[in-house]
């Protein structure tokens, strides 16, 4: 008898690490070259030691939340905020962008929920502060239709993938296969580097009330623009070679 109990709580703990292994499998995902925005080793080593900050049970999609509540804080408060205190919260914003990320490639910590959330958190973000500047009146609404239609793939490309595996496959269910999951574009990343800094230019314009950062950063939006949307079609060029 004793023997037969022991084999059963041997069997009931082996199963329990199974299935908490199972879990683990399932919530992080491996971490990949391309998931870094630069391939050196120093940024590598810069972004471990920064993760090293955060005590072990953060995790980086809660970053991300922060990232979203700023987004919602900057658009209930748009008109009453000064341009020193949305300068402020967009460099609180972009910390937790570069902390959530190395977090998650550091301690091996990359989710499915963090690959979709952070790049809609990021544009997000860069709205948020659009709409305020458009309702104060720095900038034209056609910059902001414009990175808008560049944006777009993010929603033509999963209808494209729901009717392709419908009436290609005939499934009624849209999956993902993550091995054919279109990573980010390096013209992708460099048009929100463009747009980041033109919107802290013409923040900054606004501050220190000098022409040349306002021109310079409107200069940047369109920059960013056209940038965006050869990536537009670059996103759409590569799912029609290789569909899902």
């Amino acid at each position: 008898m004793t023997v037969i109990f022991k084999f059963i709580s041997n069997l009931r703990s082996f199963l329990l690490l199974e299935v908490f292994r199972r879990k683990s499998e399932v919530k992080y995902i491996p971490v990949e070259e391309s998931d870094y925005p630069v391939d050196i080793e120093r940024y590598k080593a810069f972004e471990r030691y920064a993760a090293s900050i955060f005590p072990s049970f953060v995790d980086p999609n809660y970053l991300t939340y922060f990232r979203i509540v700023i987004c919602i804080f900057l658009l209930f408060f748009s008109v009453d905020l000064s341009y020193p205190f949305i300068m402020l919260f967009i460099i609180l914003a972009g910390l937790s962008d570069f902390f959530d990320g190395a977090i998650a490639r550091s301690k091996k910590k990359k989710t499915r929920l963090g690959l979709t959330l952070d790049p809609l958190a990021d544009k997000f973000l860069i709205f948020s502060i659009l709409y305020i500047l458009l309702v104060r009146g720095d900038i034209n609404l056609m910059y902001i239709l414009l990175m808008a239609g560049c944006e777009s793939h993010i929603f033509i490309i999963p209808i494209l993938s729901f009717l392709y595996q419908k009436f290609r496959r005939g499934n009624n269910k849209l999956t993902f296969d993550a091995s054919k999951r279109i990573r980010p574009l390096i013209l992708g990343r460099i048009k929100v580097l463009f747009y980041i800094f033109a919107i802290l230019l013409i923040i900054l314009g606004k501050i220190i009330d000098p022409s040349i950062f306002l021109n310079i950063g409107q200069m940047l939006l369109i920059v960013g623009i056209s940038t965006s949307s050869i990536a537009l079609f670059q996103y759409l060029l590569i799912w029609v070679k290789d569909p899902y």
